[in-house]
């Protein structure tokens, strides 16, 4: 079965299907597809992508006419700052107010934290 009948399949039941594919410039698959989906969202991780790459990917969907609707940047460090933050604030105002549901919160902050980012 080709990805087109896989997706007109799809089609009817879901208001919104995600494909997930592979990296632009190393592997064609994201182009095989590009045709066949409504717009390409292209992911890049800020620590490990470098911006010449970002571009040629960019180029290499324009020239073959790809719906791109925007880039989502990832690995940001700030926003683990932002959450280690959060939870810092949160576990001062458990000490503060000593409640049980205020250490109850405190415990979720530093979850929330702990989370590995990618």
């Amino acid at each position: 079965m080709n990805i087109e009948r896989v997706l007109d399949m799809f089609a009817g039941s879901y208001d919104v299907i995600v494909i997930d594919s592979p990296p632009v410039l190393p592997v064609t698959d994201a182009l095989t597809i590009a045709p066949f989906v409504t717009g390409v969202i292209l992911v890049a991780r800020l620590i490990a992508s470098e911006r010449r790459s970002v571009e040629r990917a960019v180029m290499l969907m324009q020239r073959h006419d790809v719906n791109l609707l925007g880039v989502v940047a990832t690995g940001d460090r700030r926003i683990r700052s932002v959450a280690t933050t959060y939870a810092a604030g949160r576990r001062a105002a458990a000490t503060a107010m000593g409640s049980h549901e205020s250490r109850k919160n405190s415990a979720a902050a530093e979850s929330l934290a702990a989370e590995p980012r990618n």
